[in-house]
C-alpha cells in the first residue's frame, strides 16, 4: 500500500511539474515576453514525454511565430522561425485531429503565418529589392494557403480561402520572372491561365505564356494560350497578331514564307498588318508577281 502511494505521489508530482511548465509558458505568452516564452517552451519540449503530446506543439508553433515578428531579426532568421512555426502547428494537428486549441482561436495562428509570409516578409523583401527572398516567401505563403484550403480550415466568422490565391500566385510568377527563371514563372502563370483569370493586372499571364510556349516550340500550348489571350483581351489584338505571326514564320524561308502569310490572312482577313507585310514580301520578290 505504501509502495502504491509512493508511485501515485511520483505521478502526481510529475504532472504537477508539467502543469507548472505549461503555466509558465502561458504566462510569458500572455505577458508578451516572447523570448522567455520561447526558452520555456523549448525546455518543456526537450522532455521526450512532453514531445509526444499535442499541446506543447501548439504553444511552440504560436510562440515561434510571434518571435519571427521581431523587427530586429534579419529576414532569413524570421523566415526560418516562421517555417518552423508552421511545421509545429501541423504537428499539433497531427497529434490532435480536433485541434481544439486552434479552433478556439478561429485558427488564427495559421492564418497569421500565411499573412506573415505574404506581407510581413514577402512584400517587405520585394520593396527592398530582395527579389530572391520575396520569391521564396511568396512560395511559402502559397504552401500555407494550400494547406489551409486542403484541410478545410476556417477563420473568423467561417472565413475560407478560395482554391487559388490569384494575387499571391501572380507575385510568385512575377518574382520568378525577375529572377530569370522562366520555367518556374510559367508554372505559376499557367495556374492563373488554367483558372481563366482576367483583369488588367493579369494580362502578362497570357503574354508571358505565349512568349514562353513560342520559345519552347510547344505549338499546342501556344495556340491554347493565344486563344485565351484574344478572348479575354481583344483590345490587345495587335500584340496577339504579332506573336502569332512570329510563331508561324519562325525559321521559314522564301518561298514557303508566302504560303505562311497567306494562311494567316485566310484566318485573319481583316488584319492590315498581315496584308501590308505580305505586300512588302511581294515587292521584294518581283518574279513571283
Amino acid at each position: 500500500m505504501k509502495k502504491f502511494s509512493f508511485v501515485a505521489l511520483l505521478v502526481f508530482a510529475a504532472n504537477f511539474v508539467m502543469a507548472q511548465d505549461l503555466d509558465e509558458i502561458k504566462k510569458y505568452t500572455l505577458l508578451g515576453q516572447v523570448q522567455k516564452a520561447k526558452e520555456s517552451v523549448d525546455k518543456y519540449m526537450s522532455v521526450e514525454k512532453n514531445a509526444k503530446k499535442a499541446e506543447g506543439w501548439f504553444y511552440k508553433g504560436t510562440i515561434y511565430n510571434q518571435v519571427s515578428k521581431d523587427t530586429a531579426k534579419q529576414h532569413a532568421e524570421s523566415a526560418a522561425l516562421k517555417s518552423q512555426a508552421f511545421d509545429f502547428l501541423k504537428k499539433y494537428r497531427e497529434l490532435d485531429p480536433k485541434a481544439e486549441l486552434l479552433t478556439e482561436q478561429s485558427n488564427g495562428p495559421l492564418f497569421d503565418i500565411y499573412v506573415g509570409y505574404a506581407s510581413e516578409l514577402g512584400i517587405k523583401a520585394y520593396t527592398s529589392k530582395d527579389i530572391a527572398s520575396a520569391h521564396e516567401d511568396f512560395k511559402k505563403g502559397l504552401e500555407v494557403h494550400d494547406y489551409i484550403f486542403t484541410n478545410n480550415i476556417t477563420g473568423n466568422n467561417g472565413f475560407k480561402f478560395e482554391a487559388l490565391d490569384t494575387i499571391l500566385v501572380l507575385y510568385t510568377a512575377i518574382t520568378a520572372g525577375e529572377l530569370k527563371k522562366p520555367d518556374d514563372a510559367a508554372v505559376y502563370y499557367k495556374k492563373l491561365a488554367d483558372a481563366n483569370v482576367t483583369g488588367d493586372q493579369y494580362i502578362d499571364t497570357y503574354q508571358v505564356l505565349t512568349e514562353y510556349y513560342k520559345t519552347k516550340k510547344d505549338d499546342g500550348a501556344f495556340s491554347e494560350i493565344l486563344a485565351k489571350g484574344r478572348k479575354f483581351y481583344p483590345k490587345n489584338e495587335e500584340y496577339w497578331m504579332a506573336i502569332e505571326t512570329e510563331q508561324a514564320i519562325d525559321g521559314v524561308a522564301k518561298p514557303a514564307l508566302f504560303e505562311k502569310y497567306e494562311e494567316l490572312l485566310t484566318r485573319h482577313p481583316e488584319s492590315y498588318s498581315l496584308a501590308y507585310n505580305l505586300s512588302l514580301i511581294h515587292i521584294s520578290e518581283p518574279t513571283r508577281l
